[in-house]
């Protein structure tokens, strides 16, 4: 199952990331920016807060507008695109050890 989430502001997004054990880092992402099919060896929490970005993970297509997010599992294969000509801002956040939801 996917987990996603979803938050008011930039700040409760990386305030949770931190309560969930996670380091939160922002990047910026350019049209066409395409990141290949990868993992990841501990969990990660994958945030928007501007643009458009898509996911295909466990099957499963997953679209992220702003302040929309979703869980990827350590291990777990994926992929990711930015959609649109707009430049996404993301929040990545990787568990600091390991899996932090269990």
């Amino acid at each position: 199952m996917i987990q996603r989430f979803e938050w008011p502001n930039q700040a409760a997004m990386e305030q949770e990331m931190r309560q969930l054990g996670c380091y939160p880092i922002t990047y910026h992402y350019a049209p066409n920016s395409y990141f290949a099919p990868h993992t990841h060896g501990v969990d990660k929490i994958v945030g928007v807060v501007a643009g458009c970005f898509l996911l295909r993970l466990q099957g499963q297509r997953v679209e992220l507008g702003p302040m929309q997010g979703v869980r990827v599992p350590a291990l777990v294969r994926h992929d990711a695109e930015v959609v649109g000509e707009e430049t996404v801002i993301s929040v990545d956040a990787l568990a600091v050890a390991g899996d932090f939801l269990g």
